[in-house]
């Protein structure tokens, strides 16, 4: 990104921690009206040396934070929890990860592959039908090329065809599950890495139906931690709920299994099946039921048992996508090692043992 449309974003950001108007900062700056602060935050008119100095003073920002791309902002990006956590938890958890998404977005243009955001949504509104959600969700199985098993893809897709970024938190579980952040570049999904396999595919398939639909339908900015399906009375949660279970068990990967199951009882096809599509036997009862497969005086709940599938994938706290240009970066030199542990906040061995837990050679000398 040029430094002159760094500046201009940064200063509209810094405005906005300030909580100062366009009209009250043109003001202070000596500008003669609103339009002309307008026509710089827009990039029509940029700043002079003596202005910027004057911003600086006025917003209480250091230059670095002008022209430093690594330098973060509280005011950046719009979060969406599901999480039972303090407030003061969440905001810690979210200049964590705006300092990842920051970095990641740095990366990215180093290499001369800014992200572009994707036009990405899905027409829903909080009035809408759980038919039409599901009917949308099994399209994009289809559309994304998800498979018949999609949690053995979709986020890698979402960040292969879509430029998602997929992240992980090290919180207690019982306290954050997962959470969505919207950058003006792209988005990044977040799961808890202390959460079993199908908690976590879970998390991430419901909170793509809020980032997808975050135009449409106002969620709240945080919601519960317990995901309890159909018994949710808000509407908006019932929603990602059934896009989650739709996305996840798609009706054509499904009914056939169901059908052609073998003779035992429908408790042991549901936990055996479940572990295989990497969901919570519970999810796959909950889907059998509104596909009409099967009735709640059918199934013996209590021996639904959900088990981890030790051979599916866990989330881990950087994505691949991360951390091979994380790895590209440092590997041409486009960034120091030093600069990289200050805007990640981890030492050098720390980043060292991170590549060798994906298999990388150390592109850099300890």
């Amino acid at each position: 990104m040029p430094r002159s449309d760094l500046i201009v974003r940064r200063l509209r950001l810094a405005r906005e921690e300030k909580n100062i108007t366009q009209e009250d900062l043109s003001i202070k700056m000596g500008f003669k009206d609103r339009q002309t602060l307008a026509a710089v935050e827009t990039g029509q008119r940029k700043l002079s040396a003596e202005e910027l100095t004057r911003a600086m003073q006025l917003l209480s920002k250091p230059l670095e934070f002008f022209t430093d791309p690594y330098q973060i902002s509280d005011k950046e990006g719009v979060f969406h929890w599901r999480a039972k956590a303090s407030p003061d938890v969440l905001s810690d958890c979210e200049m964590k990860i705006r300092r990842l998404i920051v970095a990641y977005r740095r990366f990215g243009e180093l290499l001369g592959k800014p992200h572009v955001p994707p036009e990405l949504s899905i027409p829903i509104r909080k009035s809408d039908s759980f038919e039409k959600v599901n009917e949308i969700a099994e399209y994009l199985v289809e559309d994304w090329g998800l498979g018949e098993i999609p949690a053995n893809s979709f986020p890698d897709i979402l960040e292969e065809k879509f430029d998602f970024l997929v992240l992980g938190i090290d919180e207690p579980k019982e306290k954050i599950s997962g959470a969505f952040c919207q950058f003006p570049e792209f988005a990044t999904l977040v799961t808890n890495i202390h959460e079993v396999t199908h908690r976590q595919n879970f998390n991430i398939a419901h909170e793509l139906f809020h980032l997808l639909t975050w135009k449409t339908i106002s969620s709240r900015e945080v919601e519960p931690t317990e995901i309890k399906f159909f018994e949710d009375r808000r509407k908006e949660e019932q929603l990602a709920n059934t896009f989650a279970a739709a996305l996840l068990l798609p009706k054509k990967s499904i009914i056939p299994r169901f059908e052609k199951r073998e003779n035992g009882s429908i408790e042991t096809w549901i936990n055996k099946t479940s572990e295989e599509f990497g969901v919570s036997a519970e999810a796959l009862f909950w889907r059998l039921y509104n596909l009409n497969q099967v009735g709640k005086s059918d199934v013996e709940r209590g021996r639904l048992k959900s088990r981890e599938n030790i051979n599916k994938k866990k989330y881990r706290h950087l994505s691949n996508d991360f951390v091979e240009k994380l790895h590209m970066v440092l590997d041409k030199g486009l960034v120091s090692a030093k600069k990289v542990s200050e805007s990640l906040d981890m030492t050098l061995e720390e980043i060292g043992n991170l590549f060798k837990q994906y298999e990388k050679p150390l592109p850099f000398k300890t």
